[in-house]
Order: C-alpha cells, then structure tokens, then sequence
C-alpha cells in the first residue's frame, strides 16, 4: 500500500520550499521499522540505534513508511502532514496516519506515522 505525503517542509538543498510539495510513500514492514530505530523486536534486546539521535514511539498506534521509489522522503518542516491513501472502491481518499517524525530528510530510512483511527477512537 502507498500514500501521499504533501508539505512545505525543506527540500534535498535543506531550503524551505515556496511551492507545496508531495511525495508517494510505501507503508513499510513495522518489524523492520522497529528493528533499523531499536535494534530489535524483542524488548529486552531493545537499545537505541537511530540514525538521527532522536528515538521515535513505535506501538500499535504507529506504522512507518520508506522512502520513494527515487529515494524522496519528507524532511524537517513537514511534521503534522497526512498520509492520504486513495480507497479505489468508492473513489475517495482519507488520511491513514499524521506525520509524527519527520526529521529524517532520507538519512533514516522510514518516517513515523500516527495512525488516525488510533487518535479518532
């Protein structure tokens, strides 16, 4: 599954950009999103490991997304923006998640999303 990420966050030169920007993100494996920022699955082997030094929340009230197929992520800037996902059955589309962490700009290799109906129920 895939969505779409839109913001005026900063681009690849670290500049905010003047146009509204997006990109199309996979949803990634939550184990292996768990794995790359706490090393392991399994909480007693559980260290920080994350490329950014900042330790995101990962639970079942997250999911993560990779990077585009041409390595485009969301950077700083772009926090509070929503993964839209397309429903092709009734032709609409809705917000899956809320970008909570955002300050990868591609050195990560996933971005952290709230997920909606967690924050909804």
């Amino acid at each position: 599954r895939v969505g779409y990420v839109s913001g005026w966050g900063r681009n690849t030169n670290f500049n905010f950009t003047e146009l509204l920007k997006y990109v199309m993100l996979p949803v990634a494996d939550q184990e292996n999103c768990v794995k790359h920022y706490e090393g392991s699955t399994v909480p007693e082997k559980k260290s920080s490991k994350s490329p950014v030094g900042v330790q995101p929340i990962l639970n079942e009230h997250t999911f993560c997304a990779g990077l585009s197929e041409f390595q485009e992520d969301t950077c700083y800037g772009d926090a509070g923006s929503a993964f839209a996902v397309h429903d092709e059955d009734d032709n609409t589309w809705y917000a899956a998640g809320i970008l909570s962490f955002d300050k990868s700009c591609r050195v990560a290799e996933y971005g952290v999303y709230v997920k909606v109906p967690s924050i909804l129920a």
